[in-house]
């Protein structure tokens, strides 16, 4: 008897559940080693069944990316709709972007200590998937231009474009974390956690104070 086709739905339920079990194994070990053969007897399938799902890893880590980067923006978003006005608002989205940095750290290597995929499959079969990681990634910056955007509006003027804003607040953030990862914190304290406490306290007004200096408007790329 013919095996009965899988809707699109069906399909897309299996690639999810697939890359969930792609990022535990990641976050235990790291992509590097991550193997179809590894990931599959996870799942109790072939390696060779991956592939109806994947053409390849290339693939299964583009998609490992989209979804990272959705979950972040989720993980944000929901912390910024929770805040009761805007600097709460703010001091919620650098504590769950820190919280998210620190707790997954293989995927937040994954997603911006990496090579950008639709940079790196560029006029490949692989372009248009990468183009859709493109677009979950920017969902974020969006997401930081509003915030800047806001704390303009509130009777905060601004030196800069709130894109550009964005990329400074989006500089700290992950400088802080970046530092963290990288074990570099025990150069300002043997205690990394209590830094990073301090860190997250006073982000937001490092960042806005700095937004606020209006000798930002001055300075010029070459």
């Amino acid at each position: 008897m013919p095996r009965i086709a899988r809707t699109v739905g069906e399909v897309e339920l299996e690639k999810k559940k697939i890359i969930n079990i792609a990022m535990e194994l990641m976050y235990k070990e790291g992509f590097d080693r991550l193997s179809m053969k590894k990931l599959g007897d996870k799942l109790g399938m072939t390696a060779p069944n991956l592939y109806n799902y994947f053409s390849s890893k290339d693939e299964l880590y583009i998609e490992m990316r989209r979804y990272g980067f959705l979950e972040l923006y989720d993980r944000l978003d929901a912390a910024v709709r929770d805040g009761k006005n805007l600097e709460e608002r703010i001091k919620s989205l650098v504590r769950e972007y820190i919280r998210f940095g620190l707790e997954e750290v293989y995927a937040y290597d994954m997603l911006f200590a990496k090579r950008a995929s639709y940079d790196k499959f560029k006029n490949t079969p692989l372009e248009a998937i990468a183009n859709r990681e493109m677009e979950s990634s920017i969902r974020i910056f969006h997401l930081l231009i509003k915030c800047a955007k806001e704390f303009q509006e509130d009777e905060n003027r601004l030196p800069i474009e709130n894109s550009t804003a964005a990329i400074l607040i989006w500089s700290y953030l992950h400088g802080a974390i970046s530092l963290h990862n990288t074990n570099k914190m025990w150069m300002a304290a043997e205690t990394p956690s209590k830094i990073m406490e301090t860190v997250v306290n006073s982000l937001y007004f490092v960042i806005f104070d700095i937004l606020r200096n209006p000798a930002l408007a001055g300075i010029e790329i070459e």
